[in-house]
């Protein structure tokens, strides 16, 4: 008999113990040892137990429970993880939420009224209805939130509000009642109501990064939300001084880390601004190993200012492995969509990033007359580059900024500027070739790149730019990692010369090479920008852990240092290479509030990358008047 064992490659025996949790087995109990035929009966007493390689499988059912691991895994030694998993074939879920079966008092309508009695949150004597969701005095919402048969309900701030929806609640100002519009033709007693009564769905008894993996298992209903639970439907970052408010929303499911975002190229489809369109991946369906720039985008619209999306062009009739997701623009003077991509011709080219190179990819443009209905055969604009938004300006032309790889230096960028004006013979935007923006390799390890422009009040236009630090050397001094910025008086013509994007304190704002943005709001006439900001230095891509806006000041082209605000950050448990980057913005047509679309992703450097929230989110900035 042949003993010798089969060789796996790249794989490693299971060094742990594995753990069986099956609620619904009439043997489970949290004295067994855990075993298939003894299971336990919670998720939590395994965690409880469980050493580094260990593996927890969950049978079927609903656990309604806090999770707690005592022990970690280490990020050099992936073996070492614990592994969180569902049976297979088997529909598991942890929830921070319970049933919620209270007497119900009917006020009028389909308003129901019911009390909040402290016994119902005994779990941890943590009341998220008696919590702020903001930190404002003026902010009536709490970290509470309901479900109604598995929707949340919108949560508002005065009982006039729920009126505006189809389900809502309203939290007393003690906390100890809720009252609930339910939706039509539905009364409490024939509908499954949950509650959440839980901070935290899993969590740590030690502080720092933890390294584990989940698979299989659906977390939610958490009332603040770590790394391995879904959002919350709803939540709210005040920033006192700024004035700036930022709501979060769950906008679309993502599994992987095969794309930087979900969500991108979003305009409306036409004057009447209420329809969105935008490109949208489907990341809860394997990606195979495309490069993370060229993961195909299907068309979508959405009816609710981005809140849900729904797919259009008949599923995958626009689904081109060989296209970049679609950018779109709407001349809404004329009233005409365009849309821009570039579309592979040569699978050949070598290098690890050879969409950046001549003769890889054109870049096409294609305009709708209808709303979206039908497109015009593609226009080709150029045959390489990366373009990005087209933006036009208060006299009526426009401006679209692309970067290109500069010959015989890797990744090396220098930005390109095309000039626009309306055909009116052929509904076009006819272009042509502007000046190029460069600077010398000695500055920056990444040359300029990621261009985005607004157009100031005063009618001068801003340029922001991505670059990288540039470490000093007997040959040269060196450059930090910041942003850049130029401006330009005549249209786009001429530029000033790239300087650093500093705090109007003359302070640098230290940013690692990393995406921006900014726009100017029509709600207010201030124009902002949008940007990673780290505490000090850094020399490559990252740490991208929290996103900021921050208001210009348009005499001195600096950050007011009083108005920046958090967008989004990092929890204390996630990875240390946890990304708040590549994200979509559009101005919401109704509330002039910035809506920014990102997905929760990893760097490309990071060793561990399962079991992290890879949704997209939508960001809803309510900036003041």
């Amino acid at each position: 008999m042949n003993n010798k064992k089969k060789f796996l490659p790249n794989s490693w025996e299971n060094l742990g113990k594995e753990y069986f949790v099956s609620q619904n087995n009439p043997a489970a109990s949290d004295d067994n040892p855990g075993t298939v035929d003894k299971p336990f009966k919670t998720v939590a007493k395994a965690a409880s137990i469980a050493m580094p390689s260990d593996i927890i499988t969950v049978g079927e059912g609903t656990y309604r429970e806090e999770v707690v691991f005592n022990k970690n895994g280490h990020p050099y030694f992936p073996e070492s993880m614990m592994l969180l998993r569902a049976a297979a074939g088997d529909e598991v879920y942890i929830k921070g939420s319970d049933i919620y079966n209270p007497e119900w008092e009917n006020l009028h309508d389909n308003i129901w009224e019911a009390s909040l009695p402290e016994e119902l949150f005994n779990h941890g004597a943590y009341n998220p209805y008696a919590l702020p969701l903001g930190s404002g005095e003026s902010v009536q919402l709490s970290r509470g939130q309901i479900y109604i048969d598995d929707a949340a309900s919108e949560q508002v701030g005065s009982i006039e509000d729920l009126k505006n929806y189809e389900s809502a609640f309203l939290v007393s100002e003690s906390g100890k009642s809720i009252i609930v519009k339910f939706p039509e033709n539905k009364k409490p007693e024939n509908c499954a109501v949950e509650l959440t009564v839980r901070k935290r769905c899993i969590r740590t008894s030690f502080e720092g990064i933890h390294y584990m993996e989940v698979a299989g298992i659906r977390i939610e209903h958490a009332a603040e939300p770590g790394p391995f639970c879904l959002s919350r439907p709803v939540s709210l970052r005040e920033n006192p001084v700024s004035g700036i408010r930022v709501w979060k929303r769950f906008n679309a499911p993502g599994t992987t880390t095969g794309a930087c975002r979900l969500v991108g190229g979003i305009t409306y489809k036409n004057n009447s601004k209420d329809t969105m369109v935008a490109s949208i991946i489907d990341d809860t369906v394997p990606l195979g190993p495309a490069d993370v720039l060229m993961v195909p985008g299907r068309e979508a619209e959405s009816f609710d200012s981005g809140r849900t999306w729904r797919f259009t062009g008949g599923g995958e009739d626009n689904f081109d492995p060989d296209r970049s997701p679609y950018e779109y623009f709407l001349e809404s003077e004329h009233n005409v969509l365009t849309r821009h991509y570039w579309k592979t011709i040569n699978h050949n080219m070598p290098g690890p990033h050879p969409h950046f190179h001549k003769g890889h990819h054109t870049i096409n443009l294609e305009y709708s007359y209808d709303g979206g209905e039908t497109w015009s055969d593609p226009e080709i604009i150029d045959d390489n580059g990366i373009y990005f938004d087209i933006v036009k300006l208060d006299d009526g032309s426009y401006l679209w900024m692309s970067n290109e790889n500069i010959p015989g230096y890797d990744m090396f960028f220098y930005v390109k500027v095309k000039f626009g004006s309306w055909n009116e013979e052929t509904s076009r935007i006819d272009w042509e070739s502007g000046p190029e923006l460069r600077v010398p390799p000695e500055s920056s390890s990444g040359g300029l790149a990621e261009p985005h422009c607004c157009q100031l009040a005063d009618g001068r236009i801003l340029l922001f730019l991505r670059q990288g630090a540039k470490l000093p050397s007997q040959g040269f001094p060196g450059y930090p990692s910041i942003k850049l910025y130029c401006a330009s008086e005549d249209g786009g013509k001429t530029w000033t010369k790239p300087e650093p994007l500093t705090y109007d304190d003359g302070k640098y704002i230290y940013s690692p090479r990393s995406y921006q943005d900014c726009f100017t709001s029509s709600k207010n006439g201030k124009s902002y920008v949008i940007l990673n900001i780290c505490e000090y230095p850094t020399q490559g891509c990252d740490p991208r852990t929290a996103l900021y806006l921050g208001e210009i000041d348009p005499e001195s082209l600096t950050v007011k240092r009083d108005s920046v605000a958090v967008i989004d950050e990092k929890y204390p448990e996630h990875h240390k290479l946890i990304r708040f980057s590549n994200f979509a913005v559009v101005e919401d047509a109704n509330s002039d509030n910035l809506l920014l679309f990102m997905k929760m992703h990893m760097a490309q450097a990071c060793q561990v990358r399962r079991g992290y929230d890879n949704n997209s989110y939508l960001y809803e900035i309510e900036l003041p008047e």
